[in-house]
């Protein structure tokens, strides 16, 4: 946990330069000269080229915002890297947020255009996700126990965990009502529980575990019931990486609070800000 000196010190950063209508303009929020930032670690692969500029760093900040992809996939790097540092008993990977949209993509053309699995197979993101050459600090799929997977619905965001061993996977929803996560999960489930397996078979997941290859089966689906709920709209992003930072410390989610949300904001906008050397200890 970042120190209170550095959560002071993320706090002046932030709002030095703030526009009087940050609020309303969807995208500037600094005044001139206020928005570039000196990054002393330059992250190949993540934040797009973004992660220079303070309003990057806005949208995790402030409340009321959304986590966008590139937020949540360097939030999941992040995750990798402190498992790795800290020793974490859990042998588990995570994809980024491209990973199922992509298996849905290959899905649907194996159904429209008949191409076959083993084409698929050889794309090169879902090959090296698998095989776990893709992503820093990642592992291969066939020596992990969990693939932690956020998924982005459009205007949503839910972790995906891959339960290996089990062959099912769980859903966290941080937003549960009216059958909506049946709605936002719809037109993923056939890729999920059908096309998924199937590369995993092609890609050798399970050539030397006891479980044994998945075959013509399909992974199991599990919605998680008691999972912390949001009271906003646009913490979902949030839930996701807090609900997988807990999960892979093998800690119980219920412990994610909605009351929290903000401190988790400025707790992860400090963390990268000082992994970026743009404040110092």
């Amino acid at each position: 946990m970042p120190s209170a000196a550095m959560l002071e010190k993320t706090a002046e950063l932030m709002h030095e330069g703030l526009l009087k209508n940050h609020q309303k303009s969807k995208d500037k929020k600094y005044k001139v000269g206020y928005d570039d930032l000196k990054i002393k670690r330059v992250k190949g692969g993540y934040g797009g080229g973004t992660i220079d500029r303070k309003s990057w760093y806005y949208a995790i900040y402030f409340p009321g915002n959304w986590l966008g992809d590139t937020h949540v996939e360097l939030g999941m790097y992040f995750l990798r890297m402190k498992a790795e540092q800290y020793k974490l008993r859990q042998k588990f990977t995570t994809a980024d947020p491209m990973f199922m949209p992509l298996v849905k993509q290959h899905y649907e053309n194996h159904i429209s255009n008949q191409m076959p699995v083993s084409e698929s197979a050889l794309n090169k993101n879902i090959m090296c996700t698998i095989l776990g050459t893709r992503l820093d600090y990642a592992l291969p799929w066939a020596e992990a126990e969990h693939v932690y997977m956020p998924l982005n619905t459009g205007n949503h965001w839910i972790l995906l965990v891959l339960d290996i061993g089990k062959k099912c996977i769980r859903v966290y929803d941080s937003i549960v009502r009216r059958e909506q996560t049946n709605i936002h999960l719809h037109h993923y489930l056939p890729s999920m529980q059908m096309y998924l397996p199937r590369l995993m078979d092609k890609l050798g997941v399970y050539n030397e575990r006891t479980e044994g290859p998945i075959r013509d089966d399909f992974l199991q689906i599990h919605m998680v019931k008691e999972c912390p709920q949001q009271n906003d709209s646009d913490s979902c992003g949030m839930f996701v990486l807090k609900m997988a930072e807990y999960l892979m410390m093998g800690k119980d989610v219920e412990y994610v609070r909605p009351e929290d949300i903000n401190a988790y904001r400025s707790k992860m906008t400090t963390e990268l800000l000082t992994y970026f050397g743009v404040i110092g200890a």
